[in-house]
């Protein structure tokens, strides 16, 4: 049993999340958030005016107040005091229409932080992962799980993963999901209960034995115990699959030296280190600071994180800069953004501890970047991601898929028209290099590079795969025109 938090960065090829968990609402008597820049503290209004109802009823100011409280303290919402009254009392500009809004925003940030948390926890999964949803129910002969949207993920969790019907309710007895490549089997619905959600039934597909086991298949029938339905096994009537849930002992710990176990996936700098090294000796294998030619070599997903890098490398490491430019043009694409603003750049030169050289490295490659001519064919793909990480069954191709059953890593920058999926666009940063390597030496160098990635994308669907590699500090010598173009290496697989 693992913490998100604790999990971040790793992954499993199993994972079950226990819980779908929502938020609180906020009963504090005070509020505060950010607005226009600055920060803003609201108290529960002391006093409140009467108002009039439509039929003419006057209702006196802390009656008015006790209602508010009630409202927006979580206890639900007033019966007697009108909607359109309510408005009165929260007017724009009023300490009470202060109040609800820096109260609903608090709401909304701890949902999107809780929405955050969910996702690294569903993404630490390579092939399984188990989501664990629960709901209030509501009375009746069949249990209907009720949903608070304000504060529960369950709901909204169904909604997106799941196709919906016209009514945007969630289809629980799909065998997909609604995400690209989904296939049938991809998901399936355990229920442990009878229940009806919108206008469907839903019967249990699964129970506990006797020993508190979860065990797959229809609900025992009513008068057969679980001894019975062990004694007569058989090709019409098979045991159904089951997985069991246990809590964790305590129990004694001792610490040894234990030898790094070979690796069973391979990134392509792992690769092209045994490639250029004398022996194969993948369990030294740690990270490659820098590859043969001098280019600076940049975390590919399965090295050691790029925070933790900067953390613990002094100033100067070769490692930074190619980090740092990677981080700039991820903000780009995310931001949709045409330049990085100073503050930005001053902000990952700290972070790196970019020397003043390294710095003065950095603005030149991003201004050669920006005005590029691959750049402005990149953006001009429908749909432009960055940092795309990968992980896929081993290359077919021969000399690489000795080094690993799988492949895993990140892709710079992926371009893809989802009205053609036949095709993709790969760009990859290269900062260092020098400009004495013939083209010859460029396309034999990163060959292998290129291979991983498409072979990656051949299985993901995609048929014909442009891999380019821009040299962001290496000005195309073919090119007599100002401002420079990077020089690109291209190859179509």
């Amino acid at each position: 049993i693992m913490t998100v938090h604790a999990s971040k960065g790793l992954e499993y090829p199993v994972v079950a999340v226990a819980e779908c968990f929502g938020v609180r609402k906020s009963s504090g008597a005070a509020q505060m958030g950010r607005v226009d820049g600055g920060a803003q503290v609201v108290a529960l209004p002391a006093r409140f005016d009467g108002v009039t109802l439509a039929d003419g009823t006057f209702v006196k100011g802390d009656d008015v107040k006790k209602q508010f409280e009630h409202a927006f303290k979580g206890k639900g919402t007033s019966l007697w005091l009108p909607p359109e009254l309510m408005e009165d009392v929260c007017a724009t500009g009023s300490p009470a229409e202060a109040f609800a809004r820096l109260r609903n925003d608090d709401l909304q940030l701890s949902l999107e932080e809780r929405a955050r948390l969910l996702y690294v926890a569903m993404t630490r999964a390579r092939e399984l992962v188990i989501l664990a949803m629960d709901a209030g129910v509501s009375r009746g002969k069949l249990c209907a799980p009720t949903f608070d949207v304000e504060t529960d993920l369950t709901y909204d969790v169904l909604r997106r993963i799941l196709p919906t019907d016209g009514l945007d309710m969630p289809q629980l007895d799909a065998d997909r999901l609604v995400f690209d490549n989904s296939q049938p089997g991809d998901y399936e619905l355990i229920s442990l209960a009878d229940f009806t959600f919108g206008e469907q039934v839903f019967e249990a597909n699964a129970s506990l034995d006797a020993e508190g086991r979860l065990v797959r298949g229809d609900a025992e029938p009513e008068g057969a115990g679980a001894d019975a339905r062990a004694a007569v096994p058989g090709p019409a009537d098979p045991e159904p699959d089951a997985f069991e849930l246990v809590y964790p002992q305590a129990v004694g710990v001792r610490m040894g030296a234990c030898p790094f176990p070979a690796r069973d996936s391979y990134s392509y700098s792992s690769v092209a280190a045994a490639l250029h090294a004398e022996s194969e000796d993948r369990a030294a294998e740690v990270r490659v600071p820098m590859d043969e030619a001098g280019d600076d070599a940049e975390s590919d997903g399965s090295e050691m994180a790029d925070a933790d890098v900067a953390a613990v490398e002094p100033a100067g490491n070769p490692m930074a800069l190619g980090s740092a430019f990677h981080a700039a043009c991820q903000w780009l694409i995310e931001m949709g953004a045409d330049e990085l603003p100073t503050v930005r750049a001053e902000a990952l030169a700290r972070l790196w501890r970019l020397t003043p050289e390294q710095r003065e490295r950095f603005d030149v490659a991003l201004d050669r970047w920006l005005k590029s001519a691959v750049r402005a064919e990149l953006l001009a793909w429908p749909c432009v991601r960055a940092e795309v990480p990968f992980f896929s069954l081993g290359c077919e191709d021969e000399d690489i898929a000795r080094y690993g059953a799988y492949a895993e890593g990140a892709i710079d920058a992926l371009a893809t028209d989802p009205a053609d999926s036949s095709r993709a666009l790969v760009i990859d940063y290269k900062t260092g290099g020098t400009p004495d390597e013939t083209p010859e030496q460029l396309q034999e160098k990163h060959a292998l590079q290129a291979r991983v990635y498409a072979d990656v994308l051949h299985k993901a669907g995609f048929e014909a795969v442009t891999v380019k590699f821009v040299r962001v500090e290496q000005a195309d010598p073919a090119i007599f025109v100002e401002p420079a173009e990077p020089q690109v290496v291209t190859y179509n697989l």
